[in-house]
């Protein structure tokens, strides 16, 4: 129920408890936010430092992920170099806002891996719920899938673009 390198809850427990808090919130009356976050560049770290340094970046993300949301939040590794927030039990949308940017604020640029510091940055994408009364097992389903679908994408927009390399040609 959790990851052997960052001891965060697992794809697994993150859904256990998703539905739980989609559960409540309609019983409640509140509303579910969720974050989606991808460490940028990590594909780069692990090609540039070696997956040593890329599981010490990992486990740094997580650490930092964890101390900066609610005791009542869930922060699971997702995948890869992705994590999720779950922010059950939220009085208002706006709130997801305010713990996105303490999240940004508390990853800290500069990892130390070895005797190097690395740049880290987070994209953290956004999504919640509106105000729902109860709902079926297969309903919360649906709309933990919707969630998850609407927080990546909203992840893929914050990512930095770069512009493609153009090929150039000599004319003769």
């Amino acid at each position: 129920m959790h990851d052997a390198l960052t001891r965060l809850p697992n794809r697994t427990l993150f859904a256990s408890r998703l539905d739980e808090a989609l559960e409540r919130a309609g019983i409640h009356g509140l509303y579910v936010g969720l974050l989606f976050c991808d460490i940028n560049s990590f594909k780069d770290i692990n090609d540039t430092y070696g997956h040593a340094a890329g599981d010490q970046v990992l486990s740094h993300v997580g650490g930092r992920l964890a101390g900066a949301v609610r005791y009542v939040d869930t922060v699971a590794r997702y995948s890869g170099d992705e994590f999720v927030v779950l922010l059950p039990a939220l009085e208002s949308p706006e709130e997801l806002a305010v713990v996105a940017s303490r999240i940004l604020d508390n990853v800290d640029p500069g990892c130390l891996v070895g005797e190097s510091k690395l740049r880290v940055e987070l994209a953290v994408g956004q999504a919640v719920t509106a105000k729902m009364g109860p709902m079926f097992p297969d309903a919360r389903e649906e709309l933990a899938r919707q969630l998850l679908i609407q927080a990546d994408a909203d992840m893929y927009r914050s990512k930095p673009r770069h512009e493609p390399k153009r090929e150039t040609t000599d004319a003769a």
